[in-house]
């Protein structure tokens, strides 16, 4: 028994309407996996400048977002932790640019150096006594 040519043309889009809808739902997986693994590594780079001790703010908000991103994709909301890891990315290289920049011009010690301690002489005018 062979079906009319209509029924196997609508089987055969169905088929292929399904198999694209896996495909693409497979995809949207691959793209939030993808970002979360971008955050990760730009989350390793901004501790190996040590934002996480010179821009802190930028990077502990970057770690939170990067797990809420963890949590929504074992949710299986691809879409809202693929957003995640995105801003989780762009918060951590803030913190990078920002411990770079700190780095280069750390701020002045406001302790003198024991040298300069005892010698009498007042250092923050200039003048000796």
């Amino acid at each position: 028994m062979t079906f009319p040519l209509r029924r196997r043309i609508f089987v055969r889009f169905f088929v292929a309407l399904a198999c694209a809808f896996v495909a693409s739902a497979l995809l949207a997986g691959c793209a939030s996996d993808r970002a979360i693994r971008a955050a990760e590594a730009a989350l390793a780079a901004a501790r190996d400048s040590h934002a996480d001790y010179l821009s802190p703010g930028e990077y502990r908000s970057a770690e939170n977002w990067l797990a809420e991103a963890h949590v929504r994709m074992r949710a299986a909301d691809h879409g809202a932790a693929q957003s995640y890891a995105e801003y989780a990315e762009s918060l951590a290289g803030r913190a990078m640019f920002n411990a770079k920049q700190f780095g280069m011009n750390p701020p002045p010690d406001p302790t003198p150096p024991a040298s300069q301690e005892d010698d009498g002489v007042d250092h923050t005018s200039g003048q000796e006594p």
